[in-house]
């Protein structure tokens, strides 16, 4: 049985004593270790720590404090934010630079796992000796008065149980690319402690599920006509051109400005991000960079895709313009593909 939301807020801003400074590689980020003789999860820092460390525990996790070096971080100013396997969730952090890092605390934090949805862990005593517990002992939050390990939450579920009122301020750290992402479930042991790192799966596209034209000159979303499954991966590819302005048919694809009439020789090629989702509300230039770490590339061919996981949720698209769209022309066209594991 959950505690009051005021009971959570109170337990999570608990101030633990930082011992000493410990590097995880393979993460990228600086962690502050407690007391080396304690060993295991007490609070969500830990369990975050733990899943991003392989599943392995560490002698001794730090509880707040942590310093992600190599981690991207933005704020959540969308309903429905497109997550992605291995970003962290903040409820209402705050930061402060160390050595040149950026350093984070918060109320509370989460997981991604590997198929989109949330995992995370609320500590069991609100006062008194603290509970640790071993990964293979991880309570369920049926058994126990108060927190417990929740796994495969969607975001609706755990802004609505687990974050301050409000609203709380939420900002998500995106791991570098190439970061390894592993399951980690209920029953999992500590004794994998000595394996490696386990590799995540890599998709390739299948077959086309849905399609459809958006309109330039239409500035309300579109239904694409397929609904997204909780947790499930999908290729979202757009292509074809639009123009912004009267006196030509295109110039703009669903990524970059390449031709515009209000410049010499139609100006320099930029990223516009003219294709903008809605379920995950993203533009589908943002989700390329997010996924490779790097700008998109422009190609003649205006085709362009990153993959998604589903909410649920239908999938809805439109032509963005920061201007009117009276003097639009053109179509865009959103497709939405299968992602097939490739191993």
């Amino acid at each position: 049985m959950l505690t009051s939301m005021e009971t959570l807020r109170r337990r999570s801003r608990v101030t633990i004593l930082l011992r000493r400074i410990i590097l995880l590689g393979a993460a990228g980020m600086t962690l502050a270790q407690v007391s080396a003789a304690q060993t295991g999860i007490e609070n969500c820092w830990d369990y975050v720590l733990f899943r991003m460390n392989y599943c392995r525990v560490a002698s001794g996790y730090m509880h707040h404090g942590a310093s992600f070096g190599n981690y991207k971080w933005y704020e959540v100013t969308q309903p429905n934010p497109a997550l992605h396997p291995g970003d962290v969730i903040l409820v209402n952090p705050s930061s402060r630079t160390v050595g040149g890092q950026v350093v984070w605390d918060a109320n509370h934090v989460a997981y991604v796992n590997p198929s989109g949805t949330i995992d995370h862990f609320l500590q069991t005593a609100l006062s008194g000796p603290v509970n640790i517990y071993q990964s293979n002992n991880l309570p369920d939050p049926r058994t126990v008065h108060v927190g417990g390990q929740f796994l495969n939450e969607t975001w609706a579920t755990f802004l609505k149980l687990h974050s301050p009122p409000n609203p709380p301020r939420l900002v998500i750290l995106i791991p570098p690319p190439g970061t390894n992402v592993t399951d980690c479930p209920h029953h999992i042991s500590s004794t994998i402690s000595g394996g490696g790192p386990a590799t995540p799966p890599t998709y390739v596209r299948g077959r086309l599920l849905a399609t459809k034209d958006l309109p330039g000159a239409k500035s309300t979303p579109t239904d694409v006509g397929i609904v997204l499954q909780q947790g499930k991966a999908y290729f979202v590819a757009g292509s074809g051109s639009v123009s912004l302005w009267d006196g030509q048919n295109d110039g703009c694809d669903s990524v970059f400005r390449y031709k515009t009439p209000l410049e010499p020789r139609g100006g320099a090629i930029v990223v516009w991000g003219q294709l903008e989702l809605f379920n995950p509300d993203i533009h589908l230039s943002d989700l390329i960079q997010r996924q490779t770490g790097k700008a998109p590339v422009y190609t003649v061919a205006h085709v362009y895709q990153a993959m998604v996981i589903g909410s649920g949720q239908p999938l809805r698209a439109r032509v963005f313009d920061g201007g009117g769209y009276s003097d639009n022309h053109g179509q865009l066209t959103v497709s939405v593909y299968e992602a097939v594991p490739s191993r």
